[in-house]
């Protein structure tokens, strides 16, 4: 339903300290709604686009939880799941600029070293004249580290990089993702390949 904003605290970009302070602001809605309370960490990596052209762009990722107020400033504020870790494409280094030798890759990766996914979500982008695209994206099951890429998400000859996303919810269902998704508590944090180039 309708949700209203009662408070936003942004901190200075570059912020690596631990921020601690009682916090005052008013709440103008009414006593019987729930108050619910996020944070997130946005960044951005550059990635070096391949051929010895020696530019880059920056691809963005972010790290986000989402409780319940009450369970949120419980104790310290912090992530529920960190990035996936050590992304490769069919077997390589996904890291670092490379051509991949099919269109249907295998994806794979590594847990987070912090908390349980429900899920991953492995979305595709596409370098276009003056941003990258999103291709699509598939979904993964928690218990899996691993996804051959379907047909239809690479194109031939083009510039590519993937997001890999874990998700850190207890009622997320694959099965019935539309109606579970946003169910509360939820975390997410992302993962971000380098640029590689298909066939």
């Amino acid at each position: 339903g309708y949700a209203g904003e009662v408070f936003t605290l942004g901190l200075p970009e570059g912020s690596a300290s631990d921020f601690t302070r009682p916090l005052t602001y008013g709440n103008p809605y009414p006593s019987s709604w729930g108050s619910v309370g996020y944070a997130q960490y946005p960044f951005r990596v550059w990635l070096p686009i391949p051929a010895g052209s020696g530019s880059s762009f920056g691809a963005l990722g972010l790290m986000f939880t989402q409780e319940r107020l009450e369970d949120l400033v419980a104790g310290p504020v912090q992530p529920r799941v960190s990035p996936p870790r050590s992304l490769t494409l069919d077997g390589v280094d996904a890291t670092t600029s490379l051509q991949v030798g099919s269109l249907t890759p295998v994806v794979a990766w590594q847990a987070p070293t912090l908390g349980t996914p429900s899920a991953y979500r492995v979305t595709v982008y596409a370098q276009g004249a003056y941003s990258p695209r999103n291709r699509g994206y598939v979904y993964v099951p928690g218990a899996l580290t691993q996804v051959r890429l379907p047909p239809g998400l690479l194109s031939p000859g083009l510039m590519h990089y993937l997001r890999v996303t874990a998700i850190d919810a207890p009622s997320f269902d694959l099965s019935r993702r539309g109606s579970t998704q946003y169910l509360l508590p939820i975390g997410h944090a992302d993962a971000l390949s380098g640029v590689f180039t298909t066939p």
